[in-house]
């Protein structure tokens, strides 16, 4: 058998338990991408709880597709009795190791939560493209809600470049659509889309396939909360800011697209305002763009997941505990600020 130990040693991601343990032991959240092409199968996971290791949930069935998508595999647990770390593993025994998707992709994690209960749970489900796997916004988003007392099981259909048509044909998509009920589904297209949408009455499918989406998720999930993200204009000058000509002119067909989709939409219950809270931050001097000037870095996923926190959730953050998912404080700060404002315009 093939073992993949996830440990400090070997990966750089294990944590350090805390010094004190609850009597209920410290919740955790274990967090990975693999690449679906290019990894074995089927892994079991396991986390070390007193010397012992403790096989937990059904592990992960990493379907190969011709081309590479975001296998994530999120599982949360609970350690009685931890030794000076907390340490995972996931094995196979098809005898080759994982191909993780790192760096803008999302890094292993190993996330404690401890002495934080459980207040409520909710299951909630991604679909997009990398304007949701970079960086792992939807991680970030349990992060946030979990250290608030917030419990999110999530499903993905992530893959790069897709529109919502695309998705519709996929073999993950299915699923994630049958793996309901959910209490959210947030979702969003190809990152030009909604603006073609908006200035080019050509791409009128953009409306009906955003609809088709959330129609279906509906069937499944009749009380779900069906949000569909605005995302943000590019940064590249080089790229014409994505045909768009101007950062003005893309943010503004992109808002236009994007509420003009969910006004039209019976399924569609919500726009998440992500876009104009990019366009806040880049006003306010905070960069959230990665070196592609396209895609969002830690920063920008960091927001993205705050403006769905709120939306989901309401109110505000608890800021008497750690929202900060390893940025500097000040930071992280200021970007909350921006997802407040957004939200409540």
């Amino acid at each position: 058998m093939n073992t993949i130990l996830l440990l400090l040693s070997v990966f750089s991601f294990a944590v350090k338990a805390p010094t004190e343990v609850p009597p209920q032991g410290i919740d955790a959240d274990f967090y990975i991408n693999l690449k679906s092409a290019t990894t074995p199968q089927h892994w079991t996971f396991e986390y070390e709880d007193g010397g012992q290791w403790i096989k937990c949930g059904t592990g992960i069935d990493v379907k190969h597709y011709a081309q590479d998508e975001v296998a994530t595999f999120v599982q949360s647990f609970t350690v009685k009795h931890p030794s000076d770390s907390i340490r995972v593993r996931m094995t196979s025994d098809e005898g080759s190791d994982a191909k993780l998707c790192t760096g803008t992709w999302g890094n292993p994690q190993v996330v404690p939560y401890s002495g934080i209960p459980v207040v409520d749970t909710k299951d909630i489900a991604f679909i997009g493209n990398s304007f949701t796997f970079y960086y792992a916004s939807y991680f970030l988003l349990k992060q946030i809600a979990r250290v608030q007392g917030h419990q999110i099981r999530m499903k993905c259909s992530l893959r790069g470049g897709y529109t919502l048509g695309k998705h519709l044909g996929t073999e993950r998509f299915p699923t994630v659509e049958n793996g309901g009920p959910y209490d959210v589904v947030l979702f969003q297209d190809q990152s030009q889309n909604a603006a073609y949408y908006a200035s080019d009455k050509r791409h009128a499918s953009v409306q009906g396939e955003a609809q088709q989406i959330a129609q279906r998720m509906r069937a499944g999930s009749p009380k779900a909360s069906i949000i569909y993200e605005c995302t943000w204009a590019y940064e590249d000058s080089k790229a014409s800011f994505g045909g768009f000509k101007s950062f003005r002119n893309f943010d503004k067909q992109l808002r236009k697209g994007s509420k003009a989709v969910v006004r039209k939409s019976a399924d569609i219950n919500l726009l998440s305002p992500i876009g104009q809270a990019f366009e806040l931050a880049r006003k306010e001097g905070i960069n959230v763009y990665g070196p592609d000037k396209k895609h969002q870095n830690l920063e920008g996923s960091y927001l993205k997941a705050c403006v769905n926190y709120l939306l989901i959730y309401g109110g505000n953050f608890d800021e008497s505990v750690s929202l900060d998912c390893g940025l500097d404080h000040a930071t992280a700060l200021s970007l909350r600020q921006i997802a407040g404002k957004v939200v409540k315009r």
